[in-house]
């Protein structure tokens, strides 16, 4: 089932959130899960943080960040739904994922699922693992993280 949360209007979203819980609550029953789309466009960081506790707080055990047909959610975004997201929720990002590069750094962040040409990024990992191992990077030790991991939303200032 699909609902989307059209981004910056948290207290429209209560009533939505309500609904999803009562959904959660029903499909729990029969071993679903629900999955939820959120829209991060004109979204602030503490907005989509509170709208992804709101989810999860709802029973979501799938959060998608980014729509087809809204602007494409940032590697920032995602990473500020993966810090309000508890690990048991899964989080997929729609922007499509063009590089085994990219994609490993998700990994990283905690993103399980992505949109992807799969013939391209296996023929590119292909390519890439005869120069080096491709491993996962390991958050602050391989690269710098832009935001501090479950701080919350007052440590972005980089948005």
């Amino acid at each position: 089932m699909r609902m989307p949360l059209w981004g910056g209007r948290i207290g429209l979203a209560k009533g939505l959130i309500r609904t999803l819980a009562a959904v959660s609550r029903a499909v729990t029953l029969h071993r679903g899960r629900v999955r939820a789309l959120v829209n991060c466009d004109g979204m602030r960081p503490e907005e989509l943080y509170s709208a992804c506790r709101m989810l999860d707080d709802a029973g979501v055990r799938l959060v998608q960040g980014g729509s087809w047909r809204g602007d494409r959610t940032g590697l920032s975004q995602i990473e500020v739904m993966r810090q309000a997201l508890p690990r048991a929720v899964q989080l997929k990002w729609t922007n499509p994922v063009r590089s085994v590069e990219v994609m490993l750094i998700c990994i990283a962040e905690g993103v399980g699922r992505f949109n992807a040409d799969v013939t391209t990024l296996l023929a590119a990992a292909d390519r890439r693992s005869h120069l080096a191992p491709l491993m996962v990077p390991v958050p602050t030790l391989d690269y710098e993280r832009r935001t501090r991991p479950n701080a919350g939303p007052q440590t972005h200032p980089t948005f």
